[in-house]
């Protein structure tokens, strides 16, 4: 009778010192994730607003908080009741606040995407004190119901 010799095995040590070492390292960044003081990227809820005339409507804010930068990106959709006509835009921001001063955006927003069924319609950043907003303008006489997301990330000084 022939007897069948299982493939030699690591030793138990070896295998011990090899998940210690898995286990301390994914705790280590575990634990260097909250004790960063930066945010790593932060999904904002969808916010909704409707529009019946070309004013600049706002449609979300952000309280920026001192001594701290923020890169902000944001999609807004609008739609005309009945859905007629459309735009969604895709944009990105740098922002930041120091010495507890205003909200003040680093350069210019990036259009990353444009696209509107009738021309006049528009979604940017502005900054007023110690905010960013989201802005839309609609139509004169349209109603139109606009929506957004905001995903940032955000360092402090």
């Amino acid at each position: 009778m022939t007897r069948l010799v299982p493939p030699p095995q690591p030793e138990p040590q070896t295998k011990d010192l090899e998940l210690k070492s898995f286990l301390k390292n994914l705790m280590d960044s575990v634990a260097s994730l909250f004790n960063n003081t930066s945010r790593l990227i932060e999904n904002v809820d969808s916010k909704e607003v409707a529009t019946t005339d070309a004013t600049v409507t706002t449609l979300d804010i952000f309280e920026l908080k001192d001594e701290t930068t923020y890169h902000m990106r944001t999609i807004v959709i609008g739609v005309v009741d009945g859905g007629a006509n459309r735009a969604s835009y895709e944009f990105a921001g740098t922002f930041y606040r120091t010495g507890a001063g205003s909200a003040t955006q680093e350069g210019t927003t990036t259009a990353i995407h444009t696209a509107e069924s009738v021309a006049g319609y528009a979604a940017t950043y502005d900054v007023t004190g110690t905010t960013v907003r989201v802005r839309v303008t609609g139509a004169a006489a349209t109603a139109m119901k606009w929506r957004s997301t905001t995903s940032f990330m955000n360092q402090s000084n």
